[in-house]
């Protein structure tokens, strides 16, 4: 990357700018190609300081970041080629174009996306992500290109937009949708520094986006002012009220909480958990065509086959050897088939006393309907609803850890431990305090 300095001729000389997309943010975005390679190009300038000096502080952060990222090397990662000013010390910054379209306008287009195509995004993107050595900070939909399949993936603009505590300090900065929308609760409350962490919870953003057709706070494009209110106090409505399943919905909300000990810690952490409410249990999906036959079924078909096709006339000694005989064949060809079902069978656990959870434990709570998830080190665990028995195979210590989740209530924590196996706990949830 070079240092363009004398900005508005290198832009003149090495870059034919094509066509302005428009202004998201600071920045206004332009399309071009830089020459003679004809290589498609994104143009980046920040117009905003036409009329006011930009911080010293502020341009120094834009030329390590553009730095930095022209080191990038990762697969899907839009490099840096330039940076430099133009007139005035108005900054720019130059990017490969990656192809395909602007995720932004693929959900214009489409509303949302298929929970296939939301998981499979999400997994592509935190590879992106993840694989990078420093981290996004503002990772947005328009950001992100994609194929028309969802098979490739890219992300451009590492590293370049400013934290809101920065953005802040600007006198002609308009907290618009583009700037806001990455951002977590915190970041409006002190210091907005990027991290892998902050990195994840932009991209549990997109995919709530993707889901509902709305973003988690800003549901009006256009005026964030109502979502700068609710961002502060309020949790997001759940993806379960957009027709999302519940276990999708739990992995979503838990990647916003508001709570940053409860989010994960990286991106690839928020797609795994997300790609793993997609995998099918083998055991509980039946073959077509292996449905057991009834009894019934059988003995019709052993008399069909029993039906000679000639028949010469019996004498009535023999007809009555031959219909006890018959008799004795069916009733043991029933009592075998039923003996095998009964072996296929798997036979019932038994209670083992070093493994009191076998057993199980009931949660319940007032008022009851409380969601019960497992807190394990591999992420949540969704199991149900209160009253409920927990469900055994989670057994993996000495103690376990469940957590109560109501609407309108506090989260509440418990640790069972193995003495208390078998038994009953009852938990009054609690109202959020006001203060």
């Amino acid at each position: 990357m070079e240092n363009l300095q004398g900005g508005t001729l290198a832009l003149e000389h090495r870059y034919e700018v094509e066509h302005h997309e428009g202004r998201r943010g600071l920045i206004n975005r332009y399309r071009g190609t830089q020459t003679p390679f004809a290589k498609p190009v994104e143009i980046l300038v920040w117009h905003i300081f036409e009329e006011s000096t930009p911080p010293e502080a502020f341009l120094d952060q834009l030329k390590s970041a553009s730095e930095q990222a022209a080191e990038l090397t990762a697969d899907g990662v839009a490099r840096v080629l330039d940076f430099g000013e133009i007139e005035a010390g108005v900054p720019f910054v130059v990017l490969e174009q990656k192809p395909g379209q602007r995720l932004t306008s693929v959900l214009e287009n489409q509303g949302t996306l298929s929970v296939e195509d939301t998981v499979g995004l999400a997994g592509k993107l935190a590879q992106i992500l993840d694989s990078a050595s420093m981290p996004h900070g503002g990772l947005g939909a328009h950001q992100v290109r994609v194929s028309e399949d969802f098979r490739q993936v890219a992300v451009a603009e590492f590293g370049l937009s400013l934290g809101i505590d920065k953005v802040r300090q600007l006198d002609t900065a308009i907290m618009d949708f583009e700037l806001v929308a990455p951002k977590s609760p915190e970041a409006f409350d002190g210091p907005d520094l990027p991290s892998k962490a902050t990195d994840a919870y932009a991209l549990a953003t997109l995919a709530y986006s993707a889901l509902a057709g709305v973003h988690p706070y800003f549901d009006d494009l256009n005026d964030t002012s109502e979502g700068l209110i609710r961002i502060k106090s309020d949790s997001p409505a759940p993806l379960t009220d957009f027709g999302v399943e519940q276990e999708i919905s739990d992995v979503v909300e838990r990647a916003l909480s508001r709570k940053k000990k409860q989010r994960f810690k990286t991106p690839t952490a928020f797609a795994e958990a997300l790609a793993a409410t997609q995998v099918v249990d083998e055991t509980e999906v039946s073959s077509p065509g292996l449905a057991e036959p009834s009894v019934e079924d059988v003995v019709e078909e052993l008399l069909a086959a029993s039906e000679p096709t000639v028949a010469p006339e019996p004498s009535p000694r023999a007809t009555t050897f031959g219909l006890l005989l018959f008799v004795l064949v069916v009733s043991n060809l029933a009592w075998l088939y039923h003996a095998s079902i009964e072996a296929s069978k798997p036979e019932p656990q038994a209670v083992d006393p070093a493994n009191p959870l076998i057993r199980g434990i009931e949660i319940s709570s007032n008022p009851v309907g409380a969601r019960v998830v497992a807190v394990t080190d591999a992420g949540d665990t969704p199991l149900g609803e209160t009253p409920l028995v927990v469900d055994p195979g989670l057994n993996s210590g000495s103690s376990l850890q469940i957590k109560l989740v109501k609407s309108g209530f506090d989260d509440t924590l418990l640790n069972v431990h193995k003495n208390e196996m078998g038994g009953r706990v009852e938990v009054e949830l609690k109202e959020p305090r006001n203060d």
